[in-house]
């Protein structure tokens, strides 16, 4: 698949324009993460709806992550490139990949108890934030956006629980029957659906004089309403779990685990059936 430069040069100014439109926000930030991680496998499989993958499992993934928490509420920013051969190749439509893909994430929120001021805690919820989430790829041109709420837990063990609802709405600029691109037509991927998203982030483990750190990150979403055909509940489920290299807990090593699935793959011409995919990774996490 050849990716216009035109696009290409969109989703690299995606990240140019997140840091701009947060720079007010991290100057009154009083928790941040900024972390660069690279990441390995050989087992890859090939998934034609997120566009990870490659032809012979070998993939390298280099990542930024940028998450602070404000006087306002919080931000959350994620940059990603995927590399190998083969990369989102989909055959049956004569897409044989290419060497590298990327994905961008940004989604701000909004604490509705820091901005009216009054608490909105009810059992073990801490508080309510209004959200917005909006992805852009550079596979297929995806893009999708969504708004909705989402709730902070009070959860022993952990920095960060949260978890909410969103709208979703999402699409790939390719031609519905035949997957050209640039046609300047879209296929519906998702529409008026809803997006159940979890952000975690545990407090240190200790296990000895070891320390450890857990991240869990998912996507679960309806969808249906495609131009061709129905992926039914897609899953995307992302786990890290890292050492702390010399008790440094900016320098950390471990692995990360994710699994997706979605009906109806178009690998095989949208035949009747169930995708899954268990990927294991090496990871280097380092801290800015």
């Amino acid at each position: 698949m050849t990716v216009s430069r035109r696009w290409t040069g969109r989703v690299f100014a995606l990240p140019l324009a997140a840091a701009l439109l947060c720079a007010p926000a991290r100057a009154d930030e009083n928790f941040q993460i900024n972390a660069v991680s690279l990441l390995g496998t050989t087992k890859a499989k090939p998934n034609a709806i997120t566009g990870m993958g490659t032809n012979d499992g070998n993939e390298f993934q280099a990542q930024f992550e940028h998450f602070g928490v404000t006087n306002w509420g919080y931000f959350y920013f994620d940059l990603e490139t995927y590399h190998g051969h083969g990369v989102g190749a989909l055959p049956p439509y004569g897409n044989n990949g290419s060497a590298a893909q990327m994905f961008a994430n940004v989604t701000p929120g909004i604490s509705l108890a820091k901005v009216l001021g009054r608490s909105f805690t009810f059992g073990p919820v801490s508080d309510v934030s209004l959200i917005g989430d909006v992805r852009m790829g550079s596979y297929y041109q995806y893009q999708a956006r969504g708004v909705g709420l989402s709730f902070n837990f009070y959860v022993p063990g952990f920095d960060w629980f949260e978890s909410g609802l969103l709208t979703q709405n999402s699409t790939w600029n390719i031609e519905p029957t035949t997957f050209s691109t640039n046609t300047g037509k879209n296929y519906t991927l998702d529409k008026n659906k809803w997006l159940w998203r979890t952000y975690l982030i545990s407090k240190p483990i200790d296990w000895g004089s070891q320390r450890f750190h857990y991240v869990f990150f998912s996507f679960i979403n309806g969808s249906g309403n495609g131009d061709s055909n129905r992926h039914g509940t897609e899953y995307f489920l992302r786990n890290d779990l890292l050492w702390e290299i010399g008790g440094n807990s900016d320098y950390q090593i471990g692995v990360r685990y994710e699994y997706t699935r979605h009906q109806n793959s178009p690998l095989i011409n949208f035949g009747d059936n169930r995708y899954t995919s268990h990927v294991p990774y090496l990871m280097f996490k380092g801290t800015l």
